[in-house]
C-alpha cells in the first residue's frame, strides 16, 4: 500500500513538471508565432510607405497645376487693373 501511494505521489510530481513544461511550450510557441508573424506586418507597412508616397507625389503633381492656374489668374487680373480705361467724352 505504501508502495502505491509513492508510486501515486511520484506520478503527481512528474505531471505537475510536465504541466510546467508544456506551459513553457506553449509561452515558447506563442512567442515564435508572433515572431513569424513580424515579416508580413513589415511587409505591409512597406506596401503602406509606398502608396502613401505616391499619393503624395500625385498631390504635389495637382498642388503645381493649381499653383500655376492661380498665377494665371493673378496675371491677368493685374494686366485688368494696369490696362488704362478710356472714357468717351459725350
Amino acid at each position: 500500500m505504501e508502495e502505491q501511494q509513492a508510486a501515486i505521489a511520484q506520478l503527481k510530481a512528474t505531471a505537475a513538471q510536465q504541466q510546467k513544461q508544456i506551459e513553457a511550450l506553449t509561452a515558447t510557441a506563442m512567442l515564435l508565432n508572433d515572431f513569424l508573424k513580424e515579416p508580413r506586418t513589415v511587409a505591409e507597412q512597406q506596401n503602406t510607405i509606398a502608396e502613401l508616397k505616391m499619393t503624395v507625389a500625385q498631390q504635389q503633381k495637382q498642388i503645381e497645376a493649381l499653383t500655376a492656374t492661380v498665377q494665371k489668374v493673378s496675371d491677368q487680373l493685374e494686366l485688368t487693373k494696369a490696362a488704362p480705361q478710356l472714357v468717351a467724352n459725350p
